[in-house]
Parts: structure tokens; sequence; C-alpha cells
């Protein structure tokens, strides 16, 4: 196919048209792909679930102060800033019982939160995961914006990593910038936020936390007190998330590669909102003419064409394809998880 002039029409096609048109090999999937299977991740933020009163140990005033504080709302960064605070006062044998408060009292916040919006891995069947693994195969690299675990699960989910994600040594699971050749013809993941399965070790390093799938979650926030703080981006501003990645060689070797991409892209589920500006740099930013097929939900007429609109002015110079995100094999409707079958939402 040939690039013509930005079409801004209403039609969405089917996917299995859009992807005849180019050797699709790397995918990027946002937020939109969890939610076509649980709905319980349709949350305004994790920050205020954590406020609300829905949790047992919610974010209390003094804890929002520190958030305002730091200007952000981003959990990563104001639990390695207390922890830091509480180092230094011990160095300097200051007194730290406040700091050590608050640190307890917002990391029993956050882990009750992610708990209680994400779907368990009992109520996803084993189809499921096996139709998800079976789609993500069919590229070379995926890269992921979501913090949550079904892709973990997909790709583990019999036992066996099916794409690597450049955590080499099942035995010591750290991350090594150093170390991250690939073998010919391996299948790659990235998660370009982080993810629950990954926390920050008091030294700076990159740890995937390894655990059975059914006990992954409840483990999550295990680790925090001997100093390890999570590594996922929720929410925040793109300048928030560039500072995430930058203070991460983990995020920054991963956007580093989103950047030199180089193969024809699909993204499913993402809305590119304002917050992550710094995704559609990136593209705008490639050398190649690399074309990008875009998942879209098929809602009114004028939502589709002012939608597509957005994204030509955005990603100009680029020949971006449309295309119905339920019938992409991420969007089938069969995979739906309701909250009566075991969800805690």
């Amino acid at each position: 196919m040939t690039k013509s002039t930005p079409c801004v029409d209403d039609r969405l096609p089917d996917w299995n048209v859009v992807r005849e048109a180019y050797n699709w090999r790397t995918l990027l999937i946002g937020n939109g792909a969890s939610l076509a299977i649980w709905q319980g991740f349709r949350y305004p933020s994790l920050f205020q679930r954590a406020s609300s009163p829905e949790i047992s140990h919610r974010l209390s005033s003094s804890d929002q102060t520190i958030f305002d504080t730091l200007t952000t709302t981003n959990f990563e960064r104001v639990l390695t800033a207390l922890w830091t605070s509480s180092v230094v006062c011990s160095a300097l044998s200051l007194p730290s019982d406040l700091i050590s408060e608050r640190y307890d009292h917002i990391r029993n916040a956050l882990v009750e939160a992610v708990q209680s919006v994400h779907v368990p891995h009992a109520s996803v069947s084993l189809d499921t995961f096996r139709a998800l693994q079976s789609s993500l195969l069919s590229y070379t690299t995926v890269f992921s914006t979501n913090y949550d675990l079904l892709l973990y699960w997909s790709i583990m989910h019999d036992g066996k990593a099916v794409l690597k994600d450049y955590f080499w040594s099942v035995d010591h699971p750290i991350f090594d910038v150093t170390n991250t050749t690939e073998y010919a013809n391996s299948r790659t993941v990235l998660y370009l936020h982080g993810g629950l399965h990954l926390v920050r070790t008091p030294a700076g390093h990159t740890k995937k936390l390894v655990a059975d799938a059914d006990t992954l979650l409840a483990q999550f926030g295990a680790g925090m007190e001997s100093g390890e703080t999570p590594l996922f981006i929720s929410e925040g501003t793109v300048e928030d998330k560039l500072g995430a990645i930058a203070r991460s060689d983990y995020l920054s070797f991963a956007h580093g590669r989103l950047t030199r991409n180089r193969e024809p892209l699909v993204v499913f589920g993402h809305s590119f909102s304002d917050n992550d500006r710094h995704l559609v740099d990136a593209m705008r930013n490639w050398e190649l003419d690399i074309p990008i097929a875009i998942s879209m939900r098929p809602v009114s007429p004028p939502a589709i064409m002012a939608r597509k609109a957005k994204l030509h002015a955005d990603i100009p110079n680029r020949q971006l394809l449309f295309f119905d995100a339920s019938t992409h094999p991420l969007g089938s409707p069969e995979f739906v998880v309701s909250a009566a079958s075991g969800g805690t939402k």
C-alpha cells in the first residue's frame, strides 16, 4: 500500500483486512487491552482509588500532603523518597518514626488499592490465556504500557515464558543493561511503564518478582519492607512519567527500544492521551517511514472521525491505518470476565 492523503472518514475495517497490508511484527498494547477482559480496571486513577472510602487503609490527609508536596500521584516516586529519607535519618541518628509510619501507611493503601481493582488469576479461563498467548506470538516485539498482570500471566500461563523479557536468570532476576543481547528469532516483551511484577531495589536495580501465577498478585508489596519499591507508572503527567523513566535503567532501556523501532507497528487499546506524549514523540521521530495500525472502538461516526483527525495531527507524515478493535483477537468479547465470576471489584 502507498501513502496517500490522510483519511478521516468513519469507517473501521475488520482487523483481518488490515492485517494483510503489512507484516506487522511489533505490538504496543494499552489499557484498552486489559479493559477488554476486566472492566474492574476502569477506575479514575489508582491514587483516587487508594484515597477513597472503599479502601480500609486509605491514604490519610498527611499521606496526600506528601504526594502534593512532591507534585505527583505516582506511588513509586513517593515510596522511594520516604525510604531514602528514612535511611538518611538513620545515618544521622535522627528520629524517623514518623517517616516510617507514613511509608507503611502509603504502602498498605497502595497494596489494597491494587488488589481491589485487579482481576483474580482464577477468574480468567485457561482458554483465554491460551488465545491471548497465541495472539502475542504473532509479533516479534511486544511493548506494553499496562502495569497489571494480564500480559505476564498470558506469557507464563503454561509455566514457561514464550516471550523473553531481558531478565535472563531465573535464580537472579535482575535487569542488566549491559546484557541485552537477544537470541536469533527470539520474541521479546518490554513493559514501558513497569509492572506489578517489577520492583526497584534499594541499590537502584530493577528486579522481577518470581512466583506462581496464583500467588504473585497476593505477594505484591511484600518486599517493600526491605526497601524494594514497586516499579510501575499508573498515572501522572508526561513529565512525571519521563522522570520515572529516567530514574530507571530498565524503563530507559525499554523506552529506547521503542524509539528505535523499525518494524510496522500495531497499537491496540491505547488512547494516546496528553500524558502519553512521550510515546507519540517516539513514533514521530522514527527515521523510517513505518506504518502504524491503530485499534478504535466502533463508537459514533463523529467520534471516530474526530479521533482519526487528532491522531493524524499528532503523528504526521506517517501512514496510519485504523481497524475495529472488536475484530482483533485481543478485543474478542469472548474473553470478558464478569465480576460475578470471582472478581474483587
